[in-house]
Protein backbone atom coordinates (compact mmCIF):
# COMPACT_ATOMS: atom_id res chain seq x y z
CA UNK A 1 0.00 0.00 0.00
CA UNK A 2 0.85 3.71 -0.88
CA UNK A 3 -0.21 6.94 -0.94
CA UNK A 4 0.40 10.36 -1.96
CA UNK A 5 -0.47 13.90 -0.22
CA UNK A 6 -0.97 16.87 -1.67
CA UNK A 7 -0.35 20.29 0.15
CA UNK A 8 -0.92 23.10 -0.21
CA UNK A 9 -3.36 26.93 0.25
CA UNK A 10 -6.15 26.65 -1.14
CA UNK A 11 -7.19 29.06 -3.73
CA UNK A 12 -6.34 30.03 -7.40
CA UNK A 13 -2.37 30.74 -6.95
CA UNK A 14 -2.00 27.73 -4.78
CA UNK A 15 1.24 25.80 -4.55
CA UNK A 16 0.96 22.23 -4.37
CA UNK A 17 3.85 20.14 -3.43
CA UNK A 18 3.47 15.80 -3.01
CA UNK A 19 4.75 13.37 -1.03
CA UNK A 20 4.95 9.98 -2.43
CA UNK A 21 5.48 6.80 0.35
CA UNK A 22 7.38 3.72 -0.44
CA UNK A 23 4.67 0.68 -0.84
CA UNK A 24 5.20 -0.47 2.68
CA UNK A 25 2.30 0.01 4.35
CA UNK A 26 0.56 -3.02 5.54
CA UNK A 27 -3.13 -2.00 7.24
CA UNK A 28 -5.34 0.86 6.87
CA UNK A 29 -4.10 1.73 10.62
CA UNK A 30 -0.63 2.20 9.50
CA UNK A 31 -1.54 4.49 6.32
CA UNK A 32 -3.57 6.63 8.30
CA UNK A 33 -0.66 7.09 10.96
CA UNK A 34 1.40 7.87 8.70
CA UNK A 35 -0.87 10.37 6.77
CA UNK A 36 -1.65 12.16 10.83
CA UNK A 37 2.31 12.40 11.10
CA UNK A 38 2.92 13.55 8.43
CA UNK A 39 -0.17 16.25 8.46
CA UNK A 40 1.81 16.91 12.11
CA UNK A 41 5.15 17.57 10.52
CA UNK A 42 3.53 20.25 7.89
CA UNK A 43 1.82 22.00 10.40
CA UNK A 44 5.10 22.21 12.39
CA UNK A 45 7.13 23.51 9.67
CA UNK A 46 4.30 26.11 8.74
CA UNK A 47 4.00 25.03 4.43
CA UNK A 48 0.62 24.12 5.14
CA UNK A 49 -2.50 24.81 7.52
CA UNK A 50 -3.33 21.18 6.39
CA UNK A 51 -7.12 21.35 6.65
CA UNK A 52 -7.84 18.22 5.08
CA UNK A 53 -11.88 19.39 4.47
CA UNK A 54 -10.81 22.44 3.35
CA UNK A 55 -8.26 21.07 0.30
CA UNK A 56 -5.48 22.09 1.39
CA UNK A 57 -4.44 18.63 1.89
CA UNK A 58 -5.93 15.61 0.26
CA UNK A 59 -4.24 11.95 0.12
CA UNK A 60 -4.39 9.64 -2.66
CA UNK A 61 -3.89 5.97 -1.37
CA UNK A 62 -3.02 3.22 -3.68
CA UNK A 63 -4.20 -0.40 -2.55
CA UNK A 64 -4.21 -3.51 -3.56
CA UNK A 65 -3.97 -7.03 -1.48
CA UNK A 66 -2.17 -10.98 -1.27
CA UNK A 67 -1.96 -13.65 -0.07
CA UNK A 68 -0.34 -14.76 3.54
CA UNK A 69 3.46 -14.84 3.33
CA UNK A 70 3.62 -14.11 -0.24
CA UNK A 71 5.54 -11.08 -1.61
CA UNK A 72 3.74 -10.27 -4.39
CA UNK A 73 1.99 -7.10 -5.22
CA UNK A 74 -1.06 -7.43 -7.21
CA UNK A 75 -3.10 -5.69 -9.13
CA UNK A 76 -3.86 -1.45 -7.42
CA UNK A 77 -6.28 0.82 -7.51
CA UNK A 78 -6.03 4.51 -6.46
CA UNK A 79 -8.56 5.98 -4.21
CA UNK A 80 -8.21 9.83 -5.23
CA UNK A 81 -8.49 13.08 -3.20
CA UNK A 82 -9.16 11.93 0.18
CA UNK A 83 -10.74 14.72 2.36
CA UNK A 84 -9.85 13.09 6.50
CA UNK A 85 -8.25 10.64 8.61
CA UNK A 86 -11.31 8.58 9.08
CA UNK A 87 -12.47 8.47 5.09
CA UNK A 88 -8.66 7.86 4.39
CA UNK A 89 -9.02 4.70 6.77
CA UNK A 90 -12.68 3.41 5.87
CA UNK A 91 -11.30 3.61 2.30
CA UNK A 92 -8.54 1.68 2.31
CA UNK A 93 -10.28 -0.78 4.55
CA UNK A 94 -13.41 -1.35 2.28
CA UNK A 95 -11.28 -1.06 -0.89
CA UNK A 96 -8.95 -4.35 0.51
CA UNK A 97 -11.81 -6.16 1.33
CA UNK A 98 -13.50 -5.57 -2.51
CA UNK A 99 -10.07 -6.94 -4.06
CA UNK A 100 -10.35 -10.04 -1.59
CA UNK A 101 -14.04 -10.84 -2.53
CA UNK A 102 -13.31 -10.41 -6.05
CA UNK A 103 -10.28 -12.51 -6.21
CA UNK A 104 -12.50 -14.82 -3.41
CA UNK A 105 -14.77 -15.26 -6.69
CA UNK A 106 -11.97 -16.07 -9.28
CA UNK A 107 -12.34 -12.58 -10.35
CA UNK A 108 -9.86 -9.71 -10.06
CA UNK A 109 -9.37 -5.63 -9.99
CA UNK A 110 -8.97 -3.56 -12.76
CA UNK A 111 -6.24 -0.50 -11.95
CA UNK A 112 -8.40 2.32 -12.29
CA UNK A 113 -8.60 5.43 -9.93
CA UNK A 114 -11.49 5.17 -7.74
CA UNK A 115 -13.44 7.53 -5.36
CA UNK A 116 -14.39 7.49 -2.00
CA UNK A 117 -18.61 7.86 -1.51
CA UNK A 118 -18.57 8.65 2.24
CA UNK A 119 -22.48 8.70 2.10
CA UNK A 120 -22.69 5.02 1.15
CA UNK A 121 -19.29 4.41 2.57
CA UNK A 122 -17.76 2.59 -0.53
CA UNK A 123 -15.52 3.26 -3.05
CA UNK A 124 -16.67 4.20 -7.00
CA UNK A 125 -15.05 3.37 -10.41
CA UNK A 126 -13.34 6.31 -11.75
CA UNK A 127 -10.82 6.24 -15.14
CA UNK A 128 -9.41 3.20 -15.79
CA UNK A 129 -5.23 2.96 -15.69
CA UNK A 130 -4.33 -0.56 -17.22
CA UNK A 131 -0.51 0.67 -17.78
CA UNK A 132 1.48 3.78 -17.15
CA UNK A 133 0.51 5.35 -20.85
CA UNK A 134 -2.66 6.32 -19.05
CA UNK A 135 -0.77 8.33 -16.10
CA UNK A 136 -0.41 10.65 -18.95
CA UNK A 137 2.94 11.51 -17.92
CA UNK A 138 5.13 13.97 -19.60
CA UNK A 139 7.96 16.64 -18.43
CA UNK A 140 6.76 19.87 -16.87
CA UNK A 141 8.28 22.29 -19.16
CA UNK A 142 8.19 24.99 -16.54
CA UNK A 143 10.17 23.31 -13.92
CA UNK A 144 13.42 23.74 -13.78
CA UNK A 145 15.80 20.53 -12.44
CA UNK A 146 16.41 20.75 -8.78
CA UNK A 147 19.52 19.45 -7.55
CA UNK A 148 19.98 20.88 -3.70
CA UNK A 149 24.16 20.69 -2.28
CA UNK A 150 24.78 19.19 0.80
CA UNK A 151 25.23 22.38 2.42
CA UNK A 152 21.46 23.42 1.19
CA UNK A 153 20.00 20.43 2.76
CA UNK A 154 22.48 20.87 5.88
CA UNK A 155 21.26 24.65 6.08
CA UNK A 156 17.69 23.30 5.58
CA UNK A 157 17.57 20.92 8.12
CA UNK A 158 18.97 23.73 10.85
CA UNK A 159 16.43 25.94 10.04
CA UNK A 160 13.65 23.18 10.72
CA UNK A 161 12.12 23.33 14.23
CA UNK A 162 11.81 20.17 16.52
CA UNK A 163 9.52 17.68 14.83
CA UNK A 164 6.74 16.13 16.54
CA UNK A 165 8.34 13.38 16.82
CA UNK A 166 11.23 14.90 18.41
CA UNK A 167 8.93 16.53 20.75
CA UNK A 168 7.09 13.96 21.64
CA UNK A 169 9.90 11.98 23.15
CA UNK A 170 11.26 14.91 24.90
CA UNK A 171 8.43 15.58 26.79
CA UNK A 172 8.14 11.75 27.50
CA UNK A 173 11.66 11.86 28.76
CA UNK A 174 10.76 14.84 30.57
CA UNK A 175 7.99 13.56 32.37
CA UNK A 176 8.66 10.05 32.42
CA UNK A 177 5.60 9.16 30.66
CA UNK A 178 4.95 7.40 27.38
CA UNK A 179 5.50 9.07 24.22
CA UNK A 180 1.35 8.32 23.32
CA UNK A 181 0.58 10.36 26.20
CA UNK A 182 2.72 13.21 25.52
CA UNK A 183 1.10 12.97 22.03
CA UNK A 184 -1.96 15.11 23.28
CA UNK A 185 0.05 17.75 24.81
CA UNK A 186 2.50 17.89 21.95
CA UNK A 187 -0.97 18.39 19.41
CA UNK A 188 -1.92 21.10 21.37
CA UNK A 189 1.23 23.18 21.29
CA UNK A 190 1.71 23.31 24.93
CA UNK A 191 5.07 20.99 25.64
CA UNK A 192 7.28 24.03 25.75
CA UNK A 193 5.20 25.28 29.20
CA UNK A 194 4.77 21.89 30.61
CA UNK A 195 8.81 21.25 30.25
CA UNK A 196 9.41 24.91 31.32
CA UNK A 197 6.98 24.41 34.75
CA UNK A 198 9.08 20.40 35.57
CA UNK A 199 12.05 22.66 34.51
CA UNK A 200 11.27 24.42 37.52
CA UNK A 201 10.66 22.45 40.12
CA UNK A 202 6.76 21.34 39.31
CA UNK A 203 5.72 18.00 40.18
CA UNK A 204 5.49 15.95 36.75
CA UNK A 205 2.25 13.94 37.17
CA UNK A 206 0.28 17.04 38.40
CA UNK A 207 1.58 19.02 35.71
CA UNK A 208 0.37 16.78 32.92
CA UNK A 209 -2.82 16.06 35.03
CA UNK A 210 -3.72 19.57 35.13
CA UNK A 211 -2.90 20.42 31.60
CA UNK A 212 -5.17 17.36 29.98
CA UNK A 213 -7.74 17.67 31.84
CA UNK A 214 -7.94 21.69 33.21
CA UNK A 215 -6.22 23.63 30.46
CA UNK A 216 -7.58 21.95 27.44
CA UNK A 217 -8.23 26.17 26.10
CA UNK A 218 -4.71 27.54 26.76
CA UNK A 219 -3.09 29.10 29.74
CA UNK A 220 -4.82 32.35 29.43
CA UNK A 221 -3.54 35.07 31.92
CA UNK A 222 -1.56 32.01 33.90
CA UNK A 223 2.24 32.09 33.59
CA UNK A 224 4.98 29.54 34.17
CA UNK A 225 5.82 30.88 37.53
CA UNK A 226 2.34 31.39 38.83
CA UNK A 227 1.51 27.60 37.67
CA UNK A 228 5.05 26.27 39.23
CA UNK A 229 3.40 27.89 42.49
CA UNK A 230 0.06 26.55 41.97
CA UNK A 231 1.36 22.86 41.72
CA UNK A 232 3.80 23.20 44.99
CA UNK A 233 0.85 24.24 46.88
CA UNK A 234 -1.05 21.28 45.87
CA UNK A 235 1.68 19.05 46.55
CA UNK A 236 2.29 20.02 49.94
CA UNK A 237 -1.12 20.28 50.93
CA UNK A 238 -1.59 23.30 50.98
CA UNK A 239 -4.73 23.15 48.95
CA UNK A 240 -6.49 20.43 47.98
CA UNK A 241 -7.31 18.82 44.55
CA UNK A 242 -10.92 20.85 44.24
CA UNK A 243 -9.19 23.76 45.53
CA UNK A 244 -6.08 23.86 43.05
CA UNK A 245 -8.46 23.50 39.89
CA UNK A 246 -10.73 26.59 41.34
CA UNK A 247 -7.62 28.46 41.91
CA UNK A 248 -6.22 27.43 38.42
CA UNK A 249 -9.25 28.47 36.91
CA UNK A 250 -8.87 32.16 38.13
CA UNK A 251 -5.36 32.63 36.95
CA UNK A 252 -6.45 31.55 33.71
CA UNK A 253 -8.68 34.13 33.65
CA UNK A 254 -7.62 37.23 35.37
CA UNK A 255 -3.78 36.20 36.20
CA UNK A 256 -2.46 37.70 39.84
CA UNK A 257 -0.63 35.14 42.17
CA UNK A 258 -1.74 31.63 43.29
CA UNK A 259 -1.09 32.71 47.27
CA UNK A 260 -3.76 36.09 46.69
CA UNK A 261 -6.23 33.71 44.86
CA UNK A 262 -6.14 30.72 47.70
CA UNK A 263 -6.09 33.50 50.18
CA UNK A 264 -9.16 35.71 48.82
CA UNK A 265 -11.33 32.65 48.10
CA UNK A 266 -10.52 31.56 52.20
CA UNK A 267 -8.63 28.42 51.19
CA UNK A 268 -6.20 26.63 53.46
CA UNK A 269 -5.65 23.48 55.00
CA UNK A 270 -7.38 21.25 56.63
CA UNK A 271 -5.43 19.61 59.08
CA UNK A 272 -6.29 15.54 59.69
CA UNK A 273 -7.53 15.29 62.66
CA UNK A 274 -10.27 17.81 62.09
CA UNK A 275 -10.73 16.22 58.50
CA UNK A 276 -11.00 12.52 60.48
CA UNK A 277 -13.08 14.35 63.04
CA UNK A 278 -15.77 15.13 60.25
CA UNK A 279 -15.58 11.93 59.08
CA UNK A 280 -16.45 10.23 62.05
CA UNK A 281 -19.28 12.48 62.87
CA UNK A 282 -20.86 11.79 59.28
CA UNK A 283 -20.51 7.91 59.63
CA UNK A 284 -22.35 8.17 62.92
CA UNK A 285 -24.72 9.99 61.22
CA UNK A 286 -25.49 7.57 58.73
CA UNK A 287 -25.35 4.04 60.43
CA UNK A 288 -27.17 2.13 57.35
CA UNK A 289 -25.33 3.54 54.88
CA UNK A 290 -21.95 2.90 56.74
CA UNK A 291 -23.25 -0.58 57.10
CA UNK A 292 -23.88 -1.16 53.58
CA UNK A 293 -20.52 0.47 52.84
CA UNK A 294 -18.66 -1.97 54.75
CA UNK A 295 -20.65 -5.41 53.42
CA UNK A 296 -20.63 -4.65 49.77
CA UNK A 297 -17.95 -5.96 47.30
CA UNK A 298 -15.67 -3.42 45.69
CA UNK A 299 -17.57 -2.51 43.04
CA UNK A 300 -20.66 -1.57 44.98
CA UNK A 301 -18.64 0.30 47.88
CA UNK A 302 -17.32 2.80 45.18
CA UNK A 303 -20.66 4.10 44.40
CA UNK A 304 -21.74 4.47 48.24
CA UNK A 305 -18.49 5.67 48.99
CA UNK A 306 -18.96 8.61 46.44
CA UNK A 307 -22.31 9.32 48.91
CA UNK A 308 -20.02 9.69 51.98
CA UNK A 309 -17.47 11.91 49.65
CA UNK A 310 -20.26 14.14 48.46
CA UNK A 311 -20.86 15.26 52.72
CA UNK A 312 -17.48 15.38 53.40
CA UNK A 313 -17.04 18.04 50.70
CA UNK A 314 -20.55 19.74 51.52
CA UNK A 315 -19.19 19.55 55.32
CA UNK A 316 -16.02 21.09 55.08
CA UNK A 317 -17.49 23.49 51.86
CA UNK A 318 -15.07 21.75 49.05
CA UNK A 319 -11.29 22.20 51.07
CA UNK A 320 -10.94 18.94 52.15
CA UNK A 321 -8.57 16.73 50.04
CA UNK A 322 -10.24 13.50 47.96
CA UNK A 323 -7.66 11.78 48.22
CA UNK A 324 -7.07 12.21 52.12
CA UNK A 325 -11.09 11.61 52.49
CA UNK A 326 -10.80 8.08 50.44
CA UNK A 327 -7.67 7.13 52.50
CA UNK A 328 -9.85 7.87 56.07
CA UNK A 329 -12.71 5.84 54.80
CA UNK A 330 -10.88 3.36 53.65
CA UNK A 331 -8.89 2.79 57.08
CA UNK A 332 -12.44 2.41 58.46
CA UNK A 333 -13.80 0.08 56.90
CA UNK A 334 -10.93 -2.34 57.24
Amino acid sequence: MASRSALGTPGPSSSTWNSISEPDLRSADEAKSYVDELRKIVLAIGVSDAKMEEGSMRVDANVSVRPSGSSELRTRCEIKNINSLSSLERAIRYEANRHIGLYDAGERPHQETRHWDEDNQRTRAGRSKENSDDYRYFPEPDLLPLEPTADDIARIDASLPLLPAARRDRLARVAAVSAERAGLIIDRGQDEFAIDAIGAGADPGRVLVHIEQNLKDGFGAMGVDEFVRLVGMETQNKLSATQTKQVLAELVANGGSPEGVAQAKGFEAMQSGDLEAIVDKIIAENPDDWQRFVEADEKAANKIYGFFAGLVMKATQGKADGKAIRDIFMQRRA
